[in-house]
C-alpha cells in the first residue's frame, strides 16, 4: 500500500520550497511579518499558535472594516451601594472587586453577537437554537392551542351561535393563527452583549457580558491582543474566537472576529507551523502574522476601501515586511483610483512587497482582476494544479501533467500590461477556523495560489535577511519573474513568467544585487503615448493604426536613494523581441531621464487568434541576469478581420480537439447591428462525459469585462443532444470565445460548434419615455439575417431621489491618518424618506455605482435604519452585484451615508448629492406597444409578433401607462424603469434599459375646474374652523376653555378637535368620560344609515353631487375618528376599573357599549384598517381573548411597521397567553429593534 502523499496537501516542492528549506532549515520565513489582508483569522486555528522558535505566531489582529466597532464613548460610574455599573441594554453589570480602575469610569457599550458572525457559524447556531429551545415549546403550545379549539368547536357543534360563541371560537382560532404566524417568521435575533472598558493605570481592558447576566466575574478580562495575544471565545456551541482592540482613549472597542474561513486558511498557507507534523507546514512556517480584516461583516464579507486604507496604513506603521491580499474585483480601468495610488505608493515608498490573487474569472483573456492584475506595484499570482496536489487534494486515480486551473484569470490587463506576474500552487488543504468544526478544508482559486507564492517571498526575504543581502520591491518583483519555471503549453498571458522558484530567486538575488548597486533602488516605468502599460492590439479600430508605435522608458528611483547613485546610473541596453513580426532597435542606453524607443508591430501575416510578444531589454553587462525590463505586445487577430464591414453572421467553429486542460480561442469582430449570439456545441464522444468552460467576452472603454461577459460550466454528454447558449454581445466590438476543458478529467475529446450572431437593434441605447408625452417611438433595425420581433415593454422599479437633509465633513481618528501625518475626512450625510407601504428597495448612489478600487474616492458605506433606528441593511459600491435589496416596513426610514477621503474640497462637492431609491413595484406595469402610430392612436391591434428581413427597420410604438397603474407619489423629479426587450427567442439578452419620467402635475388652475366655488359664508366657517382647532389644544384646562367652547363648537370639524385634544392630552386617562361625550356628540349629529346608504351607492359628478361628497367624506371620517376613540376610552375605562378592581357604574365603560362601537367602525372600515386593528385589540383585551387581540397587533405592525409601543403590547398579550417561549423570542428582540442610537461607520 502507497504511503498517502501529504507533501501534496499543501504544496511546497513545485516551488522548491521544500528542497529549499531543507538546504538552509533556518530561512524559514523567521524575522519575516506577513500582512494578512483577508476576512481575518482565527487564532484558534491549528498551526497558528506558535513559530519554530516558540515565540506568538499572531502578533496582531485587526478588524480594518469597522464592522466589529463598539460606541463606547458612554461613561458610567460604580453605585457603591452594590457595586454594579448599568449597561447599555439596561442590565445591571457587577464589577469585579478584582478589577484595578483608578479613574472609576467605566466606558459602556453593547453589540448585537450574530453580527459578528460569518454567515455559517450564525446559520448553524441559529438552526441548532431553533430545533433544541424553539421547536419543543412551540410545538406543545400549538397542540394545546389547537386542542383548546377543537375542544371548543365540539362543544358549541353546529347550532346557531350567540355573539359571545362567535367571539370565544374567534379568540382560539387567532391563539392559532398567531402560534402559527411565530412559527412561520421565527428569525433568532440572538443575544446583545454587554461590553464594558476601562483604564487600570497601565492599559486599557475590556470585557464583553457573554454570560448576559452581568455577572462580569464569570466572563474573560482582556487587554487588546496585540498586547498579550488574549483571545476568547462566545462560546463553545459557536466556537467563535474573538480578540479585543481599544481605540480613541477607550471612546471604541473593536471586537475582532472574522467575516468567514477564507482569511484564516490563507494565513495557514502561508505560515501555519506543526511542530509535531512538519509536512502539514504553511510554506513560511518561520514567519509571523498580521491579521488585517478587510472583509465587512455588513456587507456580507465584501472588502470596502475603508477596510482597505486601513490595512495599508497599519502595514506602514507595523513595519511589515509583505502583504497577501487574496481578495479583488472587476475594474473599469486599470492601474488608477485612490485604493490603488495607496498601494502602489507603499510598495514604491515604503519597501513593502504586496501579493495578489490575479482573479478567479478565466480562462478568457483579460480577466484579471484589481488589484492583482491591474495594478503596476502589485504582483498577481495566477492558480496551478500540480500532479501531486491532483493525487492527495482531488483523489484523482490517474495523475496528469501540472496545469493552470482552468478558471484561473488571464491577462493582458485593459492597458496591455500582462496581468499576470507568477504562478504558484492554487490549491491546499489546511487550517481553517474552530466555527468550521473542522480541522482542515480543501480550498482552491488563485486566493491560495497568491499566499503560496507570498509564504515563498517569506522564506527568501529571511534567506536574504540572514545573509546580509540587500533587497526591496523592485529587486524581489525582478527576481520572481526571472526565474520562474515556464509551464509547457501555455501562454505567458495564463502563466506570468512561470511557476515560482524560490532557490533559483535567491540565488539570482545574490549575484545579481552584489554586481548591480542600482538593484534595489530602480524601478522601470513603461509608457505608450496613450499612457497605457503596454500595447495591446484587439479591436478593429486597432488595426488601422501605424505599425509603429512610441514607447517611453522612465527609471523611477526610491525617494531615499542617494543623488550620486542616480548621476551615475548608465545602463547599455541590447533590446531584444521574443517574436518575429514586433521588430525593435537593437540598443537603448539609458540614464536617469526617460527615453522614447519605437516598436514596430508587423500584423500582416499573422495568424487568426491571440499573439503574444515581449521587447526584453538586457544589461549588456549582466546578460545571465535576464530582462531588465520588459514590454509587452498583443496581437488579436479576429476570424474575420479581412473584411472590411463585416457582414458574415455564422461561423462554423469546426472540429476542436481538447487534452485535459487545454484553452481553445477563436476571436469574431461581432458585426455592426449583432445584439446576441448563438453557440451550439456538440460532441460525438461514445462513452465519456467531458467538462468544459465556455466563456466569452467582450471589452469596452470604462468599462469591467463582465458587463459583456458570458461564462458557463458545461458538461457535455457523450452520445448527447446538442447544447445550445444565447448570450448578449455588442456590434462593433471584438469578442473573444474560450472554449476549454477543464482540467481534471483525463483523455482526449473533441467538440464541434457553430456560432451565429443576430441583431434587433434600436436607434437609442438607452429608451426614456418623457411622461408628458402618451408615447414614444423606436426605430428597430435587423442587420443580421431574418428575425422574428416581438416587443416587449415593461416597467419594474419606482425610482425616487433624495436630497441630504443634513451633511457634515470631520477629521477621523487616528486609526485613519495615513503615512506622512495626511488626515482623512468623513463626509457624513442623512437621508430621510417615508414608504407609504412596505416593500423592496435598492439605495443607490449613481456616481459611485460599480466602484471600488478605481473610485476616485477613498470609499463610501450606507447604512438604511427604519424610524427606531434598527439597522436594516448596509451597502458598499456594488448594489445590483451583491443584490443589495432591501426589505422595508411602512412608515419613516434614515439612511445615513459616509464618504471618505483626504480631499477636502473632493468631499464639499458631494455635500448636497441626492440618492436614488430603486423602489420594486408591487407589480410590474406591461406597457402596450404598437406597429404603427394609426394603431396608437386607436389603441387597437397591439403589435404582434412578425418577421423582420435583413437590412429592414420597423417603427416601434410604446404608449404610456395610464395614470392609475402609477404608483402612490410618483411625482415630477420620478421615474419608473424597466426593460424593453424585442425577440421572443432572445429575450433576456434583447433587453434595453427603459426609463419614464414622471408627468408634470395639473396646475392648481386646472385641479380647481370641476369644483364649485364656495360661498363667503362657507369660507368664513371654515376659517373660524381652523382657528378652533389650532386653539383648543392649547387651552384645554385652562380659564378660558369653557368660553371657547361655547363660541366654537356648534360645527363638526370644531367637535372633531374637542374630540382629538381631549385623545392626545397628558391627563387623558382623567378625561376618559369627557372622551366618551365628545365623541357620542359626533355621533349624535351623524346618521350613519344615511352615510352607509350613500357610499353605497354610485356617485355622480354635478356640482351639488361634489359638494354633497365633500360633505359626505369629512363626516364619514369624523364618524370613523369619533367611533374609534369613543370606543379606546370606553375600554380604557374598563380596563381602569378592574385593574382598581371596583366595579364602574358609569353606563360610558360598559362592555355593550365597547361591542357596539367596535361593530359600528366595521361597517366603515375593513379588517385591515389600523384603527380597526388597534380597537379590535381593546375588544379582545376586554373581553379575555387575548388570541384575539394578539393577531390584530401582530397585524398592525405588519401594516404599519414596528414601534416600540406596539412591541410592549405584543409582550404583554404573549404573558397573558402564557406562551414564556415567545415571550423570551420577543424580549430579546425588543433591545435590537429599539437600540439607543445609530452605529459606526
Amino acid at each position: 500500500m502507497e504511503d498517502f502523499p501529504v507533501h501534496g496537501l499543501l504544496p511546497k516542492r513545485e516551488t522548491q520550497i521544500e528542497s529549499f528549506l531543507r538546504k538552509y532549515p533556518e530561512y524559514n520565513g523567521d524575522g519575516v511579518l506577513i500582512a494578512i489582508f483577508d476576512s481575518g483569522i482565527d487564532p484558534g486555528a491549528p498551526g497558528l499558535e506558535r513559530t519554530p522558535k516558540g515565540e506568538r505566531k499572531i502578533v496582531d489582529i485587526i478588524d480594518c472594516s469597522g464592522s466589529g466597532d463598539v460606541d463606547t464613548s458612554t461613561v458610567v460610574k460604580v453605585d457603591a451601594e452594590d457595586n454594579t455599573i448599568t449597561g447599555i441594554t439596561g442590565r445591571k453589570l457587577t464589577v469585579p472587586s478584582s478589577w484595578n480602575n483608578p479613574s472609576g469610569d467605566f466606558y459602556v457599550g453593547c453589540k448585537r453577537l450574530y453580527s459578528l458572525f460569518p454567515t455559517t457559524p450564525r446559520r448553524r447556531v441559529k438552526k441548532e437554537f431553533k430545533e433544541d429551545e424553539w421547536d419543543p415549546a412551540q410545538q406543545l403550545a400549538l397542540s394545546k392551542a389547537s386542542a383548546n379549539l377543537l375542544e371548543e368547536e365540539t362543544k358549541q357543534g353546529s347550532t346557531t351561535k350567540t355573539e359571545d360563541q362567535k367571539l370565544q371560537l374567534d379568540d382560539l382560532k387567532s391563539t392559532v393563527e398567531c402560534l402559527k404566524k411565530f412559527n412561520e417568521k421565527y428569525d433568532d435575533c440572538g443575544p446583545v452583549y454587554d461590553c464594558v472598558v476601562f483604564h487600570n493605570g497601565e492599559e486599557w481592558k475590556a470585557c464583553v457580558d457573554t454570560t448576559q447576566t452581568g455577572k462580569l466575574e464569570n466572563c474573560q478580562l482582556m487587554s487588546s491582543f496585540h498586547v498579550n495575544g488574549e483571545f476568547g471565545r462566545f462560546s463553545d456551541k459557536d466556537m467563535v474566537n474573538y480578540g479585543l482592540t481599544v481605540l480613541d482613549d477607550g471612546k471604541r472597542l473593536s471586537i475582532v472576529t472574522n467575516s468567514s474561513s477564507h482569511g484564516t486558511h490563507v494565513a495557514s498557507i502561508s505560515s501555519a507551523y506543526f511542530e509535531d507534523k512538519p509536512e502539514l507546514n504553511g510554506v513560511a512556517p518561520g514567519a509571523k502574522i498580521i491579521s488585517m480584516q478587510i472583509g465587512d461583516n455588513r456587507v456580507d464579507g465584501m472588502e470596502t476601501g475603508t477596510a482597505l486604507i486601513r490595512a495599508l496604513k497599519c502595514a506602514v506603521d507595523r513595519k511589515v515586511d509583505v502583504i497577501n491580499l487574496s481578495y479583488g474585483e472587476s475594474s473599469k480601468w486599470a492601474n488608477s483610483g485612490r485604493v490603488i495610488e495607496m498601494m502602489n505608493k507603499i510598495v514604491a515608498e515604503h519597501n513593502i512587497i504586496f501579493m495578489s490573487s490575479a482573479g478567479n474569472n478565466g480562462p478568457a483573456l483579460s480577466t484579471v482582476g484589481a488589484p492583482g492584475g491591474t495594478s503596476e506595484f502589485v504582483i498577481g499570482v495566477g492558480a496551478y494544479v500540480s500532479p501531486d496536489m491532483m493525487a492527495a487534494e482531488y483523489s484523482m486515480p490517474e495523475k496528469l501533467p501540472g496545469n493552470q486551473y482552468t478558471w484561473s484569470s488571464t491577462g493582458p490587463s485593459v492597458d496591455g500590461a500582462l496581468g499576470v506576474c507568477i504562478t504558484a500552487p492554487g490549491g491546499a488543504i489546511t487550517s481553517v477556523p474552530n466555527w468550521t468544526l473542522s480541522k482542515s478544508q480543501l480550498m482552491n482559486g488563485t486566493s491560495m495560489s497568491s499566499p503560496n507564492a507570498t509564504g515563498g517571498v517569506a522564506v527568501l526575504l529571511s534567506a536574504l535577511n540572514k545573509e546580509g543581502i540587500p533587497h526591496s520591491p523592485r529587486s524581489i518583483r525582478r527576481a520572481l519573474e526571472n526565474t520562474a519555471s515556464k509551464i509547457d503549453g501555455l501562454s505567458n498571458l495564463v502563466q506570468g513568467y512561470g511557476l515560482l522558484q524560490v532557490e533559483k530567486a535567491f540565488e539570482f538575488m545574490k549575484e545579481w544585487v552584489a554586481a548591480d548597486k542600482c538593484a534595489n533602488h530602480i524601478f522601470y516605468q513603461i509608457r505608450t503615448m496613450e499612457g497605457k502599460r503596454g500595447l495591446y492590439l484587439r479591436e478593429y479600430k486597432d488595426h488601422n493604426i501605424p505599425e509603429k508605435q512610441t514607447v517611453i522608458i522612465t527609471p523611477k528611483f526610491h525617494k531615499n536613494t542617494d543623488n550620486n547613485l542616480k548621476i551615475e546610473f548608465n545602463l547599455n541596453l541590447s533590446l531584444v523581441a521574443t517574436q518575429s513580426w514586433v521588430i525593435c532597435p537593437a540598443h537603448l542606453n539609458l540614464q536617469n531621464k526617460e527615453r522614447g524607443l519605437v516598436i514596430e508591430v508587423r500584423k500582416a501575416g499573422l495568424t487568426q487568434g491571440v499573439h503574444y510578444a515581449e521587447v526584453h531589454a538586457f544589461d549588456t553587462e549582466n546578460i545571465n541576469m535576464g530582462p531588465v525590463f520588459r514590454i509587452p505586445v498583443t496581437v488579436v487577430i479576429p476570424e474575420n478581420i479581412n473584411r472590411l464591414l463585416p457582414t458574415t453572421t455564422e461561423f462554423d467553429l469546426g472540429k476542436l480537439s481538447y487534452r485535459p486542460g487545454q484553452r481553445l480561442r477563436k476571436f469574431f469582430f461581432v458585426p455592426h447591428g449583432a445584439t446576441w449570439a448563438e453557440l451550439v456545441l456538440s460532441s460525438d464522444e461514445k462513452e465519456t462525459d467531458f467538462r468544459y468552460i465556455v466563456h466569452a467576452v467582450q471589452l469596452m472603454a470604462d468599462t469591467a469585462f463582465i458587463a459583456y461577459e458570458f461564462d458557463k460550466f458545461l458538461t457535455v454528454k457523450a452520445n448527447g443532444t446538442d447544447n445550445k447558449m444565447i448570450f448578449k454581445v455588442k456590434g462593433g466590438s471584438t469578442m473573444e470565445l474560450c472554449i476549454s476543458r477543464y482540467w481534471n478529467l483525463p483523455g482526449d475529446s473533441t467538440l464541434e460548434g457553430k456560432l451565429s450572431f443576430h441583431g434587433l437593434k434600436p436607434d437609442c441605447g438607452r429608451i426614456h419615455m418623457d411622461g408628458n408625452q402618451n408615447y414614444c417611438r423606436l426605430n428597430v433595425t435587423n442587420e443580421m439575417s431574418m428575425e422574428q420581433i416581438s416587443p416587449k415593454a415593461t416597467l419594474t422599479h419606482h425610482v425616487i431621489p433624495v436630497a441630504p437633509k443634513e451633511n457634515v465633513i470631520r477629521p477621523l481618528g487616528e486609526q485613519d491618518l495615513l503615512p506622512d501625518n495626511e488626515q482623512i475626512y468623513s463626509l457624513e450625510m442623512t437621508y430621510n424618506f417615508n414608504m407609504a407601504k412596505a416593500g423592496e428597495i435598492i439605495p443607490m448612489a449613481p456616481q459611485f455605482h460599480d466602484l471600488l478600487y478605481e473610485n476616485k474616492y477613498e470609499s463610501q458605506l450606507w447604512m438604511l435604519y427604519d424610524s427606531n433606528k434598527y439597522l436594516i441593511r448596509s451597502g458598499d459600491a456594488f448594489p445590483i452585484k451583491y443584490n443589495y435589496t432591501c426589505k422595508v416596513d411602512k412608515g419613516d426610514h434614515v439612511l445615513r451615508m459616509q464618504i471618505r477621503h483626504s480631499d477636502l474640497p473632493s468631499l464639499e462637492a458631494l455635500k448636497d448629492m441626492p440618492i436614488h431609491l430603486q423602489v420594486k413595484l408591487a407589480s410590474n406595469i406591461s406597457c402596450d406597444v404598437f406597429s404603427s402610430r394609426q394603431d396608437l392612436l386607436n389603441k387597437q391591434k397591439k403589435f404582434k409578433e412578425m418577421t423582420l428581413n435583413k437590412e429592414a427597420f420597423q417603427p416601434v410604438y410604446i404608449a404610456a401607462p395610464a395614470e392609475d397603474k402609477f404608483p402612490k407619489g410618483f411625482k415630477p423629479g420620478h421615474k419608473l424603469i424597466g426593460t424593453v426587450s424585442f425577440s421572443s427567442t432572445a429575450d433576456k439578452q434583447s433587453k434595453y434599459p427603459f426609463s419614464m419620467s414622471a408627468p408634470q402635475s395639473k396646475n392648481s388652475a386646472e385641479k380647481k375646474e370641476n369644483k364649485p366655488e364656495k360661498s363667503l359664508e362657507e369660507q368664513y366657517a371654515n376659517g373660524m374652523d381652523e382657528f378652533f382647532a389650532q386653539w383648543f389644544p392649547k387651552l384645554l384646562d385652562s380659564a378660558m376653555e369653557k368660553d371657547i367652547m361655547e363660541r366654537f363648537t356648534g360645527s363638526l370639524t370644531a367637535q372633531e378637535a374637542v374630540l382629538n385634544a381631549l385623545d392626545s392630552s397628558k391627563e387623558r386617562m382623567k378625561n376618559l368620560k369627557k372622551i366618551t361625550e365628545a365623541a357620542q356628540k359626533i355621533l349624535a349629529d351623524i346618521d350613519s344609515e344615511k352615510l352607509l346608504s350613500y357610499f353605497g351607492a354610485k356617485a355622480h359628478q354635478t356640482d351639488e353631487q361634489i359638494k354633497l361628497k365633500e360633505q359626505m367624506d369629512k363626516e364619514k371620517a369624523s364618524y370613523i375618528n369619533a367611533t374609534y376613540k369613543l370606543g379606546l376610552a370606553i375600554s380604557d375605562g374598563l380596563l381602569e376599573a378592574r385593574q382598581s378592581e371596583v366595579p364602574t357604574e358609569e353606563a360610558e365603560f360598559s362592555i355593550e357599549r365597547l361591542n357596539e362601537c367596535y361593530h359600528n367602525l366595521a361597517k366603515f372600515v375593513d379588517s385591515s384598517d389600523a384603527k380597526m386593528q388597534l380597537l379590535s385589540a381593546r375588544h379582545g383585551v376586554a373581553h379575555g381573548h387575548y388570541g384575539r387581540a394578539l393577531k390584530a397587533l401582530l397585524n398592525h405592525i405588519d401594516e404599519n411597521g414596528h414601534t416600540k409601543e406596539m412591541a410592549s403590547k405584543v409582550i404583554e398579550m404573549v404573558q397573558k397567553l402564557g406562551f414564556a417561549h415567545i415571550e423570551e423570542y420577543l424580549n430579546k428582540w425588543q433591545q435590537v429593534r429599539f437600540p439607543n442610537s445609530y452605529e459606526l461607520f
